[in-house]
């Protein structure tokens, strides 16, 4: 029983050991924290005092391009032929030109003019360095064609697109080069090319030919080829003729001569 009585004294005498080196280990604990605690005194109204937790953190990280170029912005110039063109940059109205436009971020960018009675100019600008960039733009008129044919209410295609029929306007056009085709049933297609000019008008009229006039006139091409070569012939088998009775007539002329001479021996 006594046995008993000192295992378990031993045991509460270990127990009490552990106890209190884990008071030991928070007291040093608590010792460290205060000295990385900094104290403002007279900070607040009555001399009270704020303390507030000092810490410290270091980090390592590589600075990437796209870090430096974030930051970096441009500025745009544009001017516009004629002036007073509305400018439009990613979407978002800016004024009108002449203008200058600052802070304008690196990258791409969409920017639209627009102006009455021109075609809309769409461009993709891209800024790759804090600068100033410069941009100057000459905007485009439509042109103006006017077809007519004779006959009229012939199809139009243009650039082999249909468009209409005569008489037709296209006040529209982009200036270029276009290929004009006129087409109408009983009558030869026609091709015509004409080059436009910004802002300017051109009127072009176009004579189709018949078909029957067309075969007619081949027709007659070939009766005139037949009657051509008819008359060659005629006049070939005439020189031969001619030839031969010429020849048949100094034949005849030998013989009597031939004949008188003999008489005249005797």
């Amino acid at each position: 029983m006594k046995k008993v009585y000192f295992c378990y004294f031993f045991v509460l005498l270990f127990i009490c050991f552990l106890h209190a080196q884990n008071q030991s280990t928070l007291a040093d604990s608590n010792k460290d924290s205060e000295k990385d605690t900094v104290s403002l005194k007279d900070a607040l109204p009555g001399g009270n005092t704020e303390t507030v937790q000092s810490t410290t953190q270091s980090t390592d990280s590589i600075v990437s391009e796209d870090t430096l170029t974030k930051n970096k912005t441009s500025t745009l110039k544009i001017s516009t032929d004629p002036d007073s063109t509305i400018v439009v940059l990613d979407g978002e109205k800016k004024g009108k030109t002449p203008i200058t436009l600052e802070n304008i971020p690196v990258g791409k960018h969409i920017l639209n003019l627009k102006k009455a009675g021109y075609f809309l100019k769409i461009d993709t600008i891209d800024i790759t360095s804090d600068s100033i960039k410069e941009l100057q733009y000459i905007l485009v008129k439509p042109a103006t064609l006017i077809i007519s044919s004779e006959p009229a209410e012939a199809i139009v295609m243009i650039n082999n697109e249909k468009m209409g029929i005569t008489p037709y306007k296209n006040n529209k056009l982009r200036p270029e080069t276009y290929l004009i085709t006129l087409i109408k049933n009983g009558y030869q297609k026609k091709n015509q090319s004409v080059t436009l000019a910004s802002g300017q008008t051109d009127s072009i009229s176009i004579v189709l030919s018949s078909i029957d006039n067309i075969k007619n006139e081949k027709n007659g091409m070939e009766e005139k080829k037949i009657k051509g070569k008819e008359k060659s012939d005629k006049t070939k088998l005439s020189a031969i003729f001619d030839k031969v009775a010429l020849g048949i007539f100094a034949g005849f002329s030998l013989i009597i001569l031939i004949i008188e001479l003999t008489q005249n021996n005797k």
